[in-house]
């Protein structure tokens, strides 16, 4: 059974400058989340998590400085936190798997 997702807006100064211009989630349908999930944006970012990604227990994604996109098929593990801007996850991911050792 799927949860909710925890959507936060951080008031902080990491995105633009403008007080009126909050931050942005953007959840497309087909999402896998397990419970605790937290997704938020920093005023004038834009978190945005694509079609076929898969959010395990207690992950944490914060956008901060800028977009942050995690791409489709993108696994993020249980624990994860991800605060940042510009990563496209499912290349990283795809890349450390190869490397790891």
């Amino acid at each position: 059974m799927t949860e909710p997702v925890q959507v936060t807006s951080n008031p902080g100064s990491h995105g633009l400058d403008s007080a009126s211009d909050p931050g942005q989630v953007v959840v497309a349908p087909g999402v896998a989340q397990a419970n605790n999930v937290i997704l938020g944006a920093a005023r004038g970012c834009r978190l945005v998590i694509s079609p076929g990604v898969c959010l395990g227990c207690d992950v944490i994604v914060q956008a901060a400085r800028g977009d942050l996109v995690i791409e489709p098929g993108a696994i993020l593990g249980s624990g994860v936190l991800v605060v940042g801007r510009g990563l496209h996850w499912s290349a990283r991911l795809h890349w450390i798997k190869q490397h790891a050792d």
